[in-house]
């Protein structure tokens, strides 16, 4: 149980730090694509076609910049320009040098290094991270916690099957006396076998109270690792209330990204409307400028490529991310489920825990009449013994006076005598079948608590089984 509980922290702790990787990855991207200030537009006239070569090298620096720049406004045309890249590619036109040097007018300056850039959603997921380690090892703890109750409820069933087996050996001693006695007919020995009867029965009651106040304290455990699980449910809960704010908060960077984008084509238009509506050019100028069209248009379907790269990787992260939510609402759901079934089994077993604690009080009292009822047959016998005995000495210090009524007299007593020895011998033989019966009633009891127990066990094993397939399939992907 806890093996598998580490291994699926370990997981959800790599899967956290690559989301991590790949959030800051995405937000320097979208730092470094942030709007610079657009300069006012500078109409330049119509100048002369230079050639570039290696003999004027200020001409080739100056026209780096512009370069970049259009690729750049092309970059930025493309991501929104719903028209496929073929349309687009044959729809370009032949860029002179007048063109060049107005879009190089109109390029906005570089982005410096040392720009502000957004690290709140990266300190933010540290911080979640962080947060879930602590939730995991919270987590493994309370499955430990369980594992030790779930031992000491084992042992404690243990000890009440011990004590079945010497409520069996009680019983089947009881069944040898009460053969003995029959054969024997002694009253003396059977009051010692009630009153050792009496003793185990209280012995026996002494252990039930000691067992039950065994399973009372297993029970507190439980439900205090059922607080601990709802205040990890509620921890839960919050990060998860992060986790749709750090998306919230993704798509708004999105949003101001499409903004930027829809600046830039605007811009982009109006640079096509300037150079479609700039004078015509010779031929000799189309072919000097072929090379850098062509280089120009291969950057461009360079960046066009990876644009869509990036955004169908942005789309994946974003992917990840609501299929990772919707499992931890599952799990969070099952979860739920799983502790309002157990809290429905710990209210049934109280029920039957109340309803066997009357039970066993009403078997006490049941058992309390029936000692005084022996209590008073013990006394009644004792003093029809001593009323027996002084008849005898009367009848001794009578002598020979009356001889007929003396001998009638003593045939009397005999009879008085051994009828109620016989009364008593049958009251002791109630009161044995009443005792065996209020033992057997207190088998069955025990046999009801133990079968509670076990349904409890049941029960615990089934939730935990259905917490580790949610877990399985949450950790699956």
């Amino acid at each position: 149980m806890v093996s598998w509980v580490s291994d699926w922290a370990e997981k959800g702790g790599s899967l956290l730090n690559s989301l991590d990787n790949q959030v800051a990855s995405f937000l320097k991207n979208d730092s470094t694509l942030s709007p610079p200030p657009v300069p006012q537009r500078k109409i330049t006239p119509p100048t002369a076609v230079v050639k570039p070569s290696a003999n004027n090298p200020s001409l080739t620096s100056e026209m780096k910049p512009a370069e970049i720049g259009a690729t750049d406004a092309e970059l930025l045309d493309f991501l929104n320009d719903p028209t496929p890249v073929e349309k687009e590619a044959s729809a370009v036109t032949p860029v002179t040098s007048t063109g060049r040097s107005t879009l190089a007018s109109f390029q906005p300056p570089k982005a410096s290094p040392g720009q502000p850039q957004c690290v709140d959603p990266v300190t933010e997921n540290r911080l979640l991270h962080n947060e879930v380690a602590s939730l995991n090892q919270e987590i493994a703890n309370l499955v430990k916690r369980n594992r030790r109750a779930e031992q000491e409820s084992q042992f404690r069933m243990r000890e009440v099957e011990s004590l079945r087996v010497h409520v069996q050996s009680l019983q089947d001693r009881l069944k040898e006396v009460q053969r003995i006695r029959s054969a024997s007919g002694d009253i003396g020995s059977n009051t010692q076998t009630v009153r050792k009867l009496e003793s185990q029965v209280k012995k026996l009651t002494a252990t039930l109270d000691q067992t039950k106040q065994a399973l009372t304290e297993s029970e507190s455990k439980a439900s205090e690792t059922l607080k601990l699980v709802d205040i990890s449910a509620g921890r839960i809960e919050q990060l998860q209330q992060e986790v749709s704010c750090a998306v919230r908060s993704l798509t708004a960077y999105k949003e101001k990204a499409a903004a930027v984008l829809a600046d830039k084509e605007k811009v982009i238009s109006d640079l096509r409307q300037q150079i479609s509506g700039g004078p015509p050019t010779s031929p000799s100028t189309e072919d000097a400028s072929a090379p850098d069209v062509a280089a120009v248009q291969a950057e461009l379907q360079h960046l066009r490529e990876e644009t869509l790269s990036l955004r169908q990787e942005a789309d994946k992260r974003l992917l990840a991310a609501t299929e990772m939510e919707e499992q931890a609402f599952e799990e969070h759901a099952s979860l739920r489920r799983t502790i309002g079934l157990l809290e429905q089994q710990l209210q049934r077993e109280k029920e039957l825990r109340n309803e066997a604690d009357a039970e066993i009080l009403d078997l006490q009292r049941r058992l309390g009449s029936e000692e005084q009822r022996v209590a008073r047959v013990k006394t009644d016998l004792q003093s029809a013994e001593a009323e027996l005995a002084r008849m005898r000495r009367v009848l001794a210090e009578g002598g020979g006076g009356g001889g007929g009524s003396a001998s009638a007299s003593p045939v009397a007593s005999s009879r008085n005598g051994a009828a109620a020895s016989s009364a008593d011998a049958e009251q002791i033989l109630a009161m044995e079948a009443r005792i065996r019966q209020l033992s057997d009633s207190l088998v069955t009891k025990q046999d009801a608590l133990d079968a509670t127990l076990a349904q409890n066990h049941n029960l615990k094993v089934r939730g935990f089984r259905q917490v580790h397939v949610s877990v399985d399939t949450t950790g699956s992907p």
